[in-house]
């Protein structure tokens, strides 16, 4: 695959094509930084959207087509980690340019994680990946914390496959999340820091496992009207046919104006699209204009599919596991602003909806 570099403002790459770009910025970002670790897969695009001709011919693909897999639905979700087909493997590797990926075997005490991790995931959620998720792929290296890629039976029916960095299990979930909201501000020495206070007891594994797995629900019974622009013309749904982006989201990546918020356009992570745009002497400014949107993060207001992803993965971690999450500003290392996301009326009244994963 030829890889051009994203100009200021993004530019009409296929859907694929800029997800794989985006991993592999992150990688180059990894390098120079060395001290932190990948970060979660986005499925934000300003592509062109695809038309149905494209989705047509990429069901005929083997990575996209269910009868590949073997997958047996009385499986257990453990039994699915295992290692990727062949041919999902080279897919990976053909798409983000990386002969040097490999399947990781997971060692015990990894294994044990992951499958506690299975367990604590919403009910909703659990039941959508028995009935829908055909495999849990570990690989190393890898260009992300995870991803989570469709696929189709010949009815046209959404299942999906899960990705994961092993680095998760190294890094810890407040640690991971911080260096993704760290990488929207640029320095400008104005000593103005950001950091994420979340779970100390978690790993960076919970994060993907919500995130990613929220996306896979997504696919399966559509709570925003696609995940990605190619599946548009398979739902023909609306953000006004449903009611978690009705009223907050126009088109994918454009909120109504009343969930808007000012500053939002200058909001990029990990270095892409030009950015980060954003100088981190803004960063208290931008904070106080965000709590009064919808959303529950800045990640999540890129895309509705983001917006569903997040909001879910924060309410559970919140409202079901008990832990903080929290935005904490700081200049000079004093704390001069912290709050809560689900604090947020805006953000109150779309709880209810998230309470039905449960």
């Amino acid at each position: 695959m030829k890889w051009s570099i994203l100009p200021e403002g993004g530019a009409d790459y296929p859907p694929r094509r800029k997800k794989a770009f985006q991993r592999k910025a992150f990688h180059k970002i990894v390098i120079i930084l060395a001290f932190i670790c990948a970060a979660a897969w986005s499925h934000c695009s300003g592509a062109a959207v695809p038309g149905a001709g494209e989705l047509a011919s990429q069901k005929k693909t083997a990575p996209r087509m269910l009868s590949s897999y073997g997958f047996n639905p009385d499986s257990t979700l453990a039994s699915r980690i295992m290692p990727p087909p062949p041919f999902f493997l080279d897919y990976l590797r053909k798409l983000d340019g990386r002969d040097d990926y490999n399947h990781y075997a997971l060692k015990a005490p990894e294994r044990a994680m992951m499958e506690r991790y299975l367990r604590a995931l919403p009910p909703r959620f659990r039941k959508v990946l028995k009935e829908r998720l055909v495999g849990i792929y570990f690989i190393s290296p890898f260009m992300g914390g995870g991803l989570s890629d469709w696929v189709m039976d010949e009815t046209g029916k959404v299942y999906a496959v899960l990705v994961i960095n092993p680095e998760v299990f190294r890094r810890g979930l407040s640690d991971w999340l911080t260096y993704r909201e760290r990488s929207c501000f640029r320095d400008d020495g104005s000593g103005v820091t950001v950091r994420v206070e979340a779970d100390s007891g978690l790993s960076g594994l919970m994060y993907i496992l919500l995130h990613e797995a929220a996306h896979i629900v997504d696919y399966a019974e559509n709570h925003t009207p696609y995940v990605e622009h190619v599946l548009k013309s398979a739902t023909g749904l609306k953000a006004a046919d449903l009611p978690f982006t009705r009223g907050v989201w126009e088109e994918y990546e454009k909120p109504c104006a009343p969930a808007n918020y000012r500053m939002r356009d200058g909001i990029s992570f990990y270095g892409l699209s030009g950015g980060p745009k954003i100088p981190a002497g803004k960063a208290p400014e931008l904070y106080r204009e965000f709590i009064k949107s919808p959303f529950t993060s800045l990640y999540g207001s890129q895309s509705w599919a983001e917006d569903f992803a997040e909001a879910a993965m924060v309410y559970h971690l919140s409202k079901k596991l008990g832990g903080p999450f929290e935005i904490v500003v700081e200049k000079d290392k004093k704390e001069i602003l912290r709050f809560s996301t689900l604090a947020s009326p805006r953000v109150k009244s779309r709880l209810g909806y998230l309470e039905k994963m449960y």
